[in-house]
Protein backbone atom coordinates (compact mmCIF):
# COMPACT_ATOMS: atom_id res chain seq x y z
CA UNK A 1 0.00 0.00 0.00
CA UNK A 2 3.04 2.46 0.73
CA UNK A 3 4.41 2.00 -2.66
CA UNK A 4 1.13 2.86 -3.96
CA UNK A 5 1.11 6.06 -2.15
CA UNK A 6 4.32 6.62 -3.41
CA UNK A 7 3.45 5.73 -6.97
CA UNK A 8 0.29 8.37 -6.70
CA UNK A 9 3.03 11.00 -5.12
CA UNK A 10 5.07 11.27 -8.33
CA UNK A 11 1.93 10.82 -10.91
CA UNK A 12 -0.89 13.09 -9.57
CA UNK A 13 0.61 15.64 -11.60
CA UNK A 14 0.51 17.79 -14.41
CA UNK A 15 3.66 16.13 -15.96
CA UNK A 16 3.87 12.37 -14.68
CA UNK A 17 7.13 11.44 -13.00
CA UNK A 18 7.11 7.54 -12.99
CA UNK A 19 4.89 5.15 -16.25
CA UNK A 20 3.32 2.37 -14.84
CA UNK A 21 3.03 0.45 -17.84
CA UNK A 22 1.38 -2.98 -17.91
CA UNK A 23 3.65 -4.34 -15.72
CA UNK A 24 2.50 -1.75 -13.24
CA UNK A 25 -0.75 -1.58 -13.69
CA UNK A 26 -1.45 -5.26 -13.83
CA UNK A 27 0.68 -5.33 -9.94
CA UNK A 28 -1.60 -2.68 -9.05
CA UNK A 29 -4.83 -4.78 -10.08
CA UNK A 30 -3.44 -7.37 -8.80
CA UNK A 31 -2.75 -5.89 -4.95
CA UNK A 32 -6.55 -4.25 -4.96
CA UNK A 33 -7.82 -7.89 -6.15
CA UNK A 34 -6.08 -9.31 -3.04
CA UNK A 35 -7.28 -7.16 -0.50
CA UNK A 36 -10.85 -7.17 -2.23
CA UNK A 37 -10.69 -11.19 -1.82
CA UNK A 38 -9.16 -11.09 1.74
CA UNK A 39 -12.45 -8.37 2.47
CA UNK A 40 -14.72 -10.92 0.89
CA UNK A 41 -13.51 -13.92 2.57
CA UNK A 42 -13.35 -12.61 6.02
CA UNK A 43 -16.93 -11.11 5.85
CA UNK A 44 -18.35 -13.76 3.86
CA UNK A 45 -20.02 -10.97 1.28
CA UNK A 46 -19.27 -11.16 -1.96
CA UNK A 47 -21.44 -7.63 -2.11
CA UNK A 48 -18.11 -5.70 -1.56
CA UNK A 49 -17.36 -6.32 -4.86
CA UNK A 50 -19.43 -3.45 -5.55
CA UNK A 51 -16.37 -1.20 -4.06
CA UNK A 52 -15.12 -1.24 -7.56
CA UNK A 53 -18.00 -0.90 -9.65
CA UNK A 54 -17.21 2.09 -11.62
CA UNK A 55 -14.13 0.70 -13.02
CA UNK A 56 -16.23 -2.85 -13.46
CA UNK A 57 -18.32 -1.41 -15.75
CA UNK A 58 -16.09 0.87 -17.37
CA UNK A 59 -14.00 -2.15 -18.19
CA UNK A 60 -16.91 -4.72 -18.79
CA UNK A 61 -18.88 -2.11 -20.93
CA UNK A 62 -15.59 -1.48 -23.53
CA UNK A 63 -15.15 -5.30 -23.67
CA UNK A 64 -18.75 -5.42 -24.68
CA UNK A 65 -18.40 -2.51 -27.16
CA UNK A 66 -15.48 -3.78 -28.38
CA UNK A 67 -16.91 -7.40 -29.25
CA UNK A 68 -19.94 -5.55 -31.05
CA UNK A 69 -17.36 -3.64 -33.61
CA UNK A 70 -15.95 -6.81 -34.00
CA UNK A 71 -12.50 -5.64 -32.76
CA UNK A 72 -9.76 -8.14 -31.41
CA UNK A 73 -10.49 -7.99 -27.44
CA UNK A 74 -6.74 -8.44 -26.29
CA UNK A 75 -5.41 -6.05 -28.43
CA UNK A 76 -4.02 -3.13 -26.92
CA UNK A 77 -7.33 0.23 -27.41
CA UNK A 78 -8.28 3.51 -26.47
CA UNK A 79 -11.39 2.42 -25.50
CA UNK A 80 -12.57 3.19 -22.21
CA UNK A 81 -14.21 5.84 -21.16
CA UNK A 82 -11.30 7.60 -19.34
CA UNK A 83 -9.76 6.95 -22.27
CA UNK A 84 -12.24 8.87 -24.45
CA UNK A 85 -12.44 12.05 -22.07
CA UNK A 86 -8.99 12.10 -21.83
CA UNK A 87 -7.78 11.80 -25.56
CA UNK A 88 -10.97 12.83 -27.32
CA UNK A 89 -12.79 15.30 -24.97
CA UNK A 90 -9.05 16.86 -23.77
CA UNK A 91 -9.76 16.77 -20.25
CA UNK A 92 -6.40 16.84 -18.26
CA UNK A 93 -5.76 13.59 -16.44
CA UNK A 94 -5.72 14.86 -13.19
CA UNK A 95 -9.57 16.12 -13.90
CA UNK A 96 -10.34 12.48 -15.24
CA UNK A 97 -8.84 10.77 -12.34
CA UNK A 98 -10.40 12.95 -9.43
CA UNK A 99 -13.84 12.70 -11.63
CA UNK A 100 -13.55 8.89 -11.38
CA UNK A 101 -12.22 8.93 -7.69
CA UNK A 102 -15.28 10.96 -6.73
CA UNK A 103 -17.90 9.25 -8.28
CA UNK A 104 -16.47 5.36 -7.26
CA UNK A 105 -16.70 7.47 -3.62
CA UNK A 106 -20.24 8.50 -3.88
CA UNK A 107 -20.80 4.50 -5.33
CA UNK A 108 -18.84 3.30 -1.86
CA UNK A 109 -20.90 5.12 0.18
CA UNK A 110 -24.27 4.44 -1.36
CA UNK A 111 -22.95 0.50 -1.24
CA UNK A 112 -22.29 0.80 2.72
CA UNK A 113 -25.43 2.59 3.35
CA UNK A 114 -27.37 0.19 1.21
CA UNK A 115 -25.69 -3.03 2.16
CA UNK A 116 -27.65 -3.74 5.19
CA UNK A 117 -30.95 -3.47 3.43
CA UNK A 118 -29.69 -6.82 2.09
CA UNK A 119 -28.25 -8.25 -1.58
CA UNK A 120 -31.16 -7.58 -3.32
CA UNK A 121 -31.53 -3.77 -2.93
CA UNK A 122 -27.62 -3.58 -4.21
CA UNK A 123 -28.80 -5.44 -7.21
CA UNK A 124 -31.19 -3.32 -8.15
CA UNK A 125 -28.98 -0.57 -7.22
CA UNK A 126 -26.17 -2.60 -9.73
CA UNK A 127 -28.73 -2.78 -12.19
CA UNK A 128 -29.44 1.09 -12.36
CA UNK A 129 -25.61 1.86 -12.02
CA UNK A 130 -25.41 -0.07 -15.48
CA UNK A 131 -27.82 1.81 -16.80
CA UNK A 132 -26.83 5.30 -15.70
CA UNK A 133 -23.21 4.25 -16.61
CA UNK A 134 -24.65 3.09 -20.28
CA UNK A 135 -26.42 6.75 -20.76
CA UNK A 136 -23.42 8.35 -19.66
CA UNK A 137 -21.17 6.41 -22.78
CA UNK A 138 -23.86 7.04 -25.05
CA UNK A 139 -24.29 10.71 -24.28
CA UNK A 140 -20.56 11.71 -24.06
CA UNK A 141 -18.87 9.15 -26.83
CA UNK A 142 -22.46 8.74 -28.82
CA UNK A 143 -23.93 6.16 -30.52
CA UNK A 144 -22.02 5.89 -33.93
CA UNK A 145 -17.94 6.03 -31.81
CA UNK A 146 -19.31 3.19 -28.97
CA UNK A 147 -20.60 1.03 -32.41
CA UNK A 148 -19.03 2.01 -35.34
CA UNK A 149 -17.42 -0.67 -37.61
Amino acid sequence: ALALLVFIFFNFRTQARCFAGDVGSISIGFIIAFLMMQLILTTGNPNYLLLLLLYGLDASTTVFFRWMRKEEILEAHRSHLYQFLANEKGLAHNTVSLLYIVVQLIINILVVLLMPAGTDILIYALLAGLLIFLGLRFSIEGKAHLLRN
